[in-house]
């Protein structure tokens, strides 16, 4: 009999269709030179004396910088012709001037409206949100300077100089001729990275704090604790990859949006996942978990306690890979260039189906003290859970199946994913 394994890497036409798979957008290396860095940060701010907040900035630069100068001096990606830019015919600096200032109005008068409307919903008044908006208060002029610098560079080098943010700035000035496309796209993208920037840099110093205050002889000594801490870590990295992608949207790094989803459907199944419109948080409306969870049903027994928790934590090592594969270019509802490296070259919705499935291992709503209708009842809810999820991965393909791209690797995934390789394998005779 064929071992399973050489079914899974052989059978036929297996090379032709492992040589075909797309070029992923971002290279491998891209995210492992920003998990080298934010490494050797954590082994000198572990158990120190910085503060949250300087702790915080250190970990997300040492992400950042050593990935931009990976993508800049090494990969050269602002030579890529996704990027709009043509360095070997800059525009004459007058004419570049002129559509710099358009520009300029549109970005600021942009940031002005975010502002607003942070300062009129209540959510944003939470004392959670102090550290990131004293942070972007203190970066203002900082912020507006590079803002000059960046958009005066980029757009001499512009193939195309009328983006949507011109368009924006354009229809600011009363301009003839807008263009409401346009106007929807760059208000789409920013409403994306105004949500999830504050949402994200909100929960990183969280996570920051409870990976580097933990004291290491006590996680060592836990096998629950040490679970809980590893899956800290992954969600720190998770997060401040996050973070990085949401601030890096740049043209120099291949990292702009290139369009952001049009579909209604697409962001309702987002924003019920996150504050403050969440509807699975404990005590929403889709709250399923139990009054017990994994450590509380497998307490006394160590060993299962071990397995578990290195079954819980490898699981999260998938999710949080499948977010530092993007590099600087993480983000919610936007289409930033087709990944298909990395667990996207196992799965299509890699991220999705780990979360998922460590909801299911982690509360175990299945077990229940109070009987089994409660049990049912739980089921019943991650169920519901788990179809917002599909129809997130759903409303995310109906978007991006308009690039040529993602359809060359959707369809190399449904030949070479992992799971229809193990359906062959186990089932390829039969059919």
């Amino acid at each position: 009999m064929t071992d399973l394994t050489d079914q899974l890497e052989s059978g036929p036409g297996a090379g032709a269709r492992e040589a075909a798979r797309p070029t992923s957008a971002v290279s491998q290396a891209t995210g492992l030179v920003g998990v080298v860095g934010v490494a050797l940060t954590l082994i000198v701010i572990i158990g120190s004396d910085i503060p949250i907040g300087m702790q915080t900035i250190l970990l997300l630069s040492s992400a950042a910088v050593p990935m931009v100068l990976w993508l800049l001096l090494f990969e050269r990606v602002y030579r890529s012709p996704t990027t709009g830019l043509d360095f070997s015919a800059p525009r004459p600096l007058s004419e570049t001037l002129a559509t710099t200032k358009v520009k300029l109005v549109g970005l600021w008068s942009t940031w002005a409206v975010l502002g607003l409307f942070y300062f009129s919903f209540g959510a944003y008044r939470s004392p959670r949100y102090d550290f990131f908006f004293d942070l972007l208060t203190d970066l203002i002029p900082v912020i507006i300077a590079v803002s000059v610098l960046y958009v005066l560079f980029v757009d001499r080098y512009m193939r195309e100089p009328r983006d949507t943010l011109w368009y924006t700035g354009h229809w600011i000035l009363g301009g003839e001729g807008s263009d409401p496309a346009m106007l929807r796209e760059h208000a789409r993208g920013w409403v994306i990275k105004g949500f999830f920037l504050a949402l994200m840099f909100t929960e990183l110093p969280w996570f920051v704090s409870s990976v580097t205050s933990t004291p290491l002889e006590k996680i060592f000594a836990d096998p629950v604790l040490a679970t809980v801490w590893a899956i800290s870590v992954t969600f720190m990295f998770d997060v401040g990859f996050g973070v990085t992608g949401y601030i890096f949207t740049s043209r120099l790094l291949d990292a702009h949006i290139r369009s952001s989803n049009p579909y209604l459907s697409a962001w309702l199944f987002v924003v019920v996942c996150y504050p403050p419109f969440v509807m699975i948080e404990s005590g929403g409306l889709l709250d399923y978990r139990g009054e017990l969870n994994w450590s509380d049903w497998l307490a006394g027994n160590d060993t299962l306690l071990v397995i578990w928790g290195v079954l819980l934590v490898l699981v999260n090592l998938l999710y949080v890979w499948a977010t530092i594969i993007f590099g600087p270019r993480f983000s919610n509802l936007t289409h930033r260039g087709i990944i298909t490296n990395g667990p996207y070259r196992f799965f299509k919705h890699p991220a999705y189906l780990a979360k998922n499935l460590l909801w299911w291992l982690t509360y175990l709503p299945f077990l229940s003290m109070i009987g089994p209708a409660d049990a049912v009842r739980n089921c019943l809810l991650l169920l519901s859970v788990n179809f917002i999820y599909y129809m997130r991965a759903r409303s995310e393909e109906w978007h991006l199946i308009e690039d040529p791209d993602y359809q060359n690797y959707s369809a190399w995934i449904a030949e070479n994913g992992l799971l229809p390789r193990l359906r062959r394998a186990l089932f390829g005779r039969w059919n």
